[in-house]
C-alpha cells in the first residue's frame, strides 16, 4: 500500500469548513454587544439622578436641553431611541424637601405616536410615570 503525500479534496474542505466556522463565530462574539435602551431604563436613570440631586442639592433644576435630553440636576438623560421629549418649556425647581413650585406633567412622544407622561404633583414632590 502506498502512503499518501497531500490531502483529498474532502480533507480540505472539511478544514475551511473548520476555519470558516471558527472566524465567523469569533468576529461575531468579539464585537461589544449594545444594549437598546428601553423606557423602563429611562425611568431607573431618571429615579437615580432625581434621588441623587436630592440628597446632594438643596434646591436643583429639571429642565430640558433638546428634544432627546432631559437634565437633572448635572445629569444628563437621554430618552430611548424613538422618543422625543413633546414639553417645550420644561424647567421645574425642585427642593431637598420635596416641595415643588407647581405641578407640571411632561409629555413624551415616540415614532409609533405613543404617548407617555411624567407628572410632578404640587408640594409633594413626587412623581410618576404614565
Amino acid at each position: 500500500m502506498k502512503a499518501r503525500a497531500g490531502f483529498l479534496l474532502s480533507e480540505a474542505i472539511l478544514v475551511l469548513a473548520i476555519i470558516l466556522s471558527l472566524v465567523l463565530l469569533g468576529s461575531n462574539l468579539s464585537k461589544p454587544r449594545v444594549k437598546k435602551d428601553s423606557w423602563l431604563n429611562f425611568e431607573q436613570n431618571f429615579s437615580l439622578a432625581f434621588d441623587t440631586a436630592i440628597v446632594s442639592k438643596a434646591t436643583f433644576l429639571i429642565q430640558r436641553v433638546d428634544s432627546q435630553t432631559i437634565k437633572v440636576n448635572e445629569t444628563n438623560l437621554v430618552l430611548p431611541t424613538g422618543w422625543q421629549l413633546q414639553s417645550p418649556n420644561l424647567m421645574l425647581v425642585m427642593r431637598r424637601d420635596g416641595l415643588t413650585s407647581r405641578p407640571k406633567t411632561v409629555y413624551f412622544m415616540n415614532q409609533q405616536l405613543r404617548q407617555k407622561k411624567l407628572v410632578f404633583q404640587m408640594g409633594a414632590g413626587t412623581y410618576d410615570f404614565r
